[in-house]
């Protein structure tokens, strides 16, 4: 999903928002879903107000490879393999900033080597962030109320550092460290049948990121590199991954306009 536009406006205005990425695999909770290229948009409608902002949109995941081995549609060929759409609400309460959601997974027969009805899911999501400068402390928490009916979290530090501050658009350069947990979503050795995302409870993964953004806020180009360091093994045998660790880049942009002011 993208990140939302932020609320603290005068006025209440009605947006439209797009993202777009290349990246050179699909990496979901530290899990490498497809080692090819993918594309990988967005679209979003929000109406933003003085402190409240309401968001709905749709991302997917399109592979690129035209190859057997693409993994994360199992079809052997470039495919729209995964759409999710989402409704949330956001408060800005600065300095800190929170939010909560619902969001839907649709996969095609075949997407992570499995059915469609096996692996499609919902989930309830919440996200709090705070500025402290610089420096940027994140929680994001996921519920599976669907498939697998265990929490995800997140926690995150990221650091910007403007490159060149005097010009405008800025360029800046951003520093991430992440941390992703299993509660819940681990293999339950009582029912081994019951659905999975990971194999073990806890620290799941570490992703460690660099990003060089030119632009605005919410209107930027993007170039990242990310370095993936895996602690469980995962719960599914097609996840994709050769080895504890992996490195993926990107480019792409975001941006947004304006329909509206009411």
């Amino acid at each position: 999903m993208c990140s939302a536009p932020s609320a603290g406006l005068a006025q209440t205005e009605a947006l439209v928002g797009a993202d777009a990425f290349l990246r050179s695999s699909y990496a979901w909770r530290g899990q490498t879903r497809s080692g090819r290229w993918v594309i990988q948009p967005d679209v979003y409608l929000a109406a933003a107000g003085p402190s409240l902002i309401v968001t709905a949109g749709w991302w997917g995941n399109i592979e690129i490879a035209d190859d057997a081995t693409a993994g994360g549609t199992g079809l052997g060929r470039a495919f729209l393999g995964q759409n999710d759409v989402w409704l949330e609400g956001g408060l800005d309460l600065r300095p800190a900033f929170v939010r909560g959601g619902i969001v839907r997974y649709f996969f095609v027969d075949g997407a992570v080597g499995q059915t469609a009805d096996a692996v499609t899911t919902t989930e309830l999501y919440f996200d709090a962030w705070t500025n402290l400068g610089a420096l940027v402390p994140r929680a994001s928490l996921w519920l599976d109320v669907d498939r697998v009916r265990g929490a995800y979290l997140e926690t995150a530090l990221d650091l910007r550092v403007p490159v060149l501050p005097s010009r405008l658009p800025t360029v800046s350069l951003y520093l991430t460290g992440l941390a992703g947990w299993s509660l819940g979503q681990e293999l339950d050795s009582g029912d081994p049948a019951r659905p999975a995302y990971f194999a073990d409870g806890g620290l799941t993964h570490v992703d460690l990121g660099l990003e060089l953004r030119w632009g605005e806020l919410d209107r930027y180009a993007s170039l990242e590199i990310h370095f993936l360091l895996a602690r469980d093994e995962g719960a599914r045998p097609d996840n994709g991954g050769s080895g504890r660790s992996s490195v993926w880049v990107g480019l792409g942009g975001s941006d947004r306009w304006v329909l509206g002011v009411f």
